[in-house]
């Protein structure tokens, strides 16, 4: 097929066809330029969060809940991270990964307990272990309906690089009142032993 076929035959197909209105004017008109979001410094609350996440200084972590949802001193904990294998969760959750740490957060108020923690989630990863139980308590002393230590421990834990995955414990072992946490492994330590 020439050049002069096709031609005639894009001719045939556009038999009857107008411009759109508003001519050239409309094909050619510039588009508004795209406004892109002003970037917004951090605030001091998540300056304190990213700096606590992040391991920030030895001693000073601090970790800081813009929101935490409340949880109820009976309710069951439990987060999965992303990459965390069902099977491997299955097996925290039933108990069959034995904790080979405990952190017992009774009594602590809200900023100690928010420091103890990560220093001591940390301090596990050191040590390589896998699996640690947080005894947060159920709380609800003075209000039956929320606990506030295991709502903010809940929230802080999955804040924490290191930790992949929570789940409440076996009645055995706490039950509503604890959480099972496995752990990231160390990469220094896997380093070491090869």
């Amino acid at each position: 097929m020439s050049d002069d076929d096709d031609a005639a035959v894009f001719r045939a197909a556009m038999k009857g066809v107008r411009p759109l209105a508003g001519g050239e004017q409309s094909r050619t008109s510039p588009r508004p330029p795209v406004k892109k979001p002003a970037l917004r410094k951090p605030d001091d609350n998540q300056q304190a969060r990213r700096q606590a996440a992040l391991g920030g200084d030895e001693g000073d972590a601090m970790l800081v809940s813009d929101y935490t949802p409340v949880r109820a001193p009976e309710e069951y904990l439990s987060w999965r991270g992303p990459g965390v294998q069902q099977n491997l969760f299955k097996q925290l959750r039933t108990g069959r990964m034995v904790p080979e740490a405990t952190l017992d957060l009774h009594g602590y108020r809200l900023d100690a307990a928010s420091r103890e923690l990560p220093a001591f989630i940390e301090a596990a990863v050191q040590r390589d272990c896998r699996v640690v139980r947080i005894v947060h308590g159920k709380g609800g002393r003075e209000d039956a309906r929320n606990a506030p230590l295991k709502s903010h421990v809940a929230q802080w834990l999955m804040q924490l690089p290191w930790v992949l995955a929570f789940h409440s414990a076996l009645p055995t072992d706490g039950g509503a009142g604890a959480v099972y946490v496995l752990l990231r492994r160390n990469k220094s330590a896997d380093e070491e032993t090869q």
